[in-house]
């Protein structure tokens, strides 16, 4: 396993440049697995490890261990070891999320503020194959497009997956040729979680039914799909082929001082005409839960005065010009308290005039 994952990181060339490597370890199988290969490939690459464990707050004495298990683990290795705890439950109700996707946030976020403090740091997860299945899988059930049917890149933005090549069963074996320890982390059984159902059901449904190589075909429909979203992203930013002049996203698409209009479109092929509206989307607030359903939303606007909500504070309106896509501005409310009178005399004199107080509501960028 060991020289499959060596080729990997060499075709992606996965530690070009690098110094440190800022390795998640939960103490889990996978995550072991992966700091015992990165101190492999530290000799052949010459740069140093850097092990964090997030303490989320959940599963008590249990949780504790892990940590434990996670410090002496990079002690027996020689390793700079870094732990940070949150309390994920709390942070999940704060924000209005799930705790999985508030463990997750939290981990990377933490991963990036270490990885930041020596130049040239990566940052190596220990996703494999089964769960590039199972993201894949999952994106298809919400509803997604080429760029989800890609999954999970083997680097993308500093972060580096070095067993993405490999399969679980693979770990396993190479954990118990090496005779390395682990953890099990027990909510792994739990299927309050969609991820935890498909991992546990729906893929050995597949693998057991419908083709035993299903996770490596799905692998292998991930990396086809990544080229396939390259050369198309190629098409849409960079000048057609053909010898046309203008790319297709500067012909449709003028920056506005408070937004993107995109006008015409209807006058190109509906599905470069998404791809237009996603890559302005994508410039106004990214593209993270960004689904077709969103761009959808979007392109199905076809009376001016129409708008819709999107997402990430994203607002699209059709106007006579075409869509107008524009973020949220925050506003900050604001309370006076304003004398106006409650009778006026216009007949002259002298006259008395009387006032009461009312609030008067605003707001301020």
């Amino acid at each position: 396993m060991y020289r499959k994952v060596l080729e990997y990181v060499r075709k992606h060339n996965m530690f070009d440049g690098c110094r440190r490597v800022v390795v998640g370890l939960s103490g889990g199988a996978d995550s072991v697995c992966l700091l015992d290969v990165l101190s492999r490939l530290s000799n052949e690459y010459d740069f140093t490890l850097t092990a964090v464990h997030v303490h989320h707050g959940i599963r008590g004495r249990e949780a504790d261990e892990d940590m434990e298990f996670c410090e002496n683990l990079c002690e027996e290795y020689g390793i700079d070891f870094r732990v940070k705890y949150y309390d994920v439950p709390s942070y999940a109700k704060q924000h209005c999320i799930t705790t999985e996707e508030a463990g997750r946030k939290l981990r990377y976020e933490t991963f990036s503020e270490i990885a930041a403090e020596t130049e040239g740091s990566l940052t190596a997860v220990a996703h494999h194959r089964n769960d590039q299945a199972e993201t894949i899988i999952f994106n298809m059930c919400r509803g997604t497009g080429i760029r989800g049917m890609r999954g999970m890149l083997p680097v993308n933005d500093g972060i580096i997956r070095p067993l993405l090549c490999v399969e679980r069963r693979e770990i396993e074996e190479y954990i118990e040729t090496e005779g390395l320890s682990y953890r099990t982390d027990s909510t792994n059984a739990s299927e309050d979680y969609a991820r935890n159902c498909i991992r546990n059901r729906v893929v050995p449904y597949l693998e057991e039914n419908v083709n035993s190589a299903a996770v490596k075909n799905i692998a292998a429909l991930s990396e086809r799909m990544s080229e396939a979203e390259d050369y198309l992203e190629e098409l849409t930013i960079e000048q057609r082929k053909l010898g046309e002049l203008l790319e297709k996203y500067e012909q449709y698409a003028k920056d506005e001082e408070d937004g993107i209009l995109l006008g015409g479109l209807e006058a190109e092929a509906p599905y470069m005409a998404k791809r237009i509206v996603r890559r302005a989307v994508g410039m106004l607030c990214g593209l993270k839960d960004i689904t077709d359903a969103h761009i959808d939303r979007i392109m199905e606007l076809k009376d001016v005065g129409k708008y819709a909500e999107v997402k990430n504070g994203l607002t699209a309106r059709r106007d006579s010009d075409g869509i107008f896509l524009y973020m949220h501005i925050s506003r900050e409310k604001q309370c006076y308290e304003v004398e106006i009178p409650s009778v006026i005399q216009v007949n002259g004199g002298e006259n008395t005039v009387e006032f009461i107080k009312i609030l008067w509501n605003t707001y301020k960028k």
